[in-house]
């Protein structure tokens, strides 16, 4: 198998020709490797809308946010061509609406250009969702640590109070 011809399967809308690629244990393709114009395979599929493609490789373990020259991720490829399934699967895996190209334009913005209405809603209401979902989970994740500190200092605290326990029972048994 080569690069080729696993774009080739991405091209040809063939999941199973590219589950072969990936999974040929003789010649290793990284699912992250851009082609000669930068385009990974996840952006050939989301640009096309071929969402089953999309998310295999995703779960394979493809970068949602790497872009290509201009700056665009598959997002913003996405929402220039209107495909709200797509948008919706790659928003619901991750990808973030506030991401700008390298001129500073917001897949929304790119979604508005085209006449992609319902994309460009779509992207606005992710924005204002994604900040608030980051937000709460930078505050899970403090939290999250903030329990793990008392937890292991509890932990602390009974093992030095059984140690301590220990010592009085040995100097007691000495008397």
């Amino acid at each position: 198998m080569s690069d080729e011809t696993t774009r080739d399967a991405v091209h040809g809308h063939r999941l199973n020709d590219l589950q072969k690629c990936l999974t040929d244990e003789e010649y290793y393709i990284d699912v992250n490797q851009p082609d000669e114009h930068l385009w990974t395979y996840l952006m050939y599929a989301a640009r096309y809308a071929f969402d089953d493609i999309v998310e295999y490789l995703l779960d394979q373990g493809a970068d949602i946010h790497a872009v290509k020259g201009d700056g665009n991720a598959a997002i913003h490829i996405v929402a220039r061509e209107g495909h709200v399934g797509t948008l919706k699967l790659l928003l619901s895996r991750g990808a973030d609406p506030t991401r700008r190209n390298k001129w500073g334009i917001l897949p929304s913005l790119l979604a508005r250009q085209q006449g992609h209405i319902e994309c460009e809603t779509i992207l606005k209401e992710a924005a204002s969702d994604y900040h608030e979902r980051v937000a709460a989970a930078a505050e899970a994740k403090r939290k999250a640590e903030e329990d793990a500190k008392i937890a292991a200092a509890e932990k602390e605290r009974e093992r030095r109070e059984r140690i301590l326990r220990e010592q009085q029972e040995m100097y007691e048994t000495r008397k």
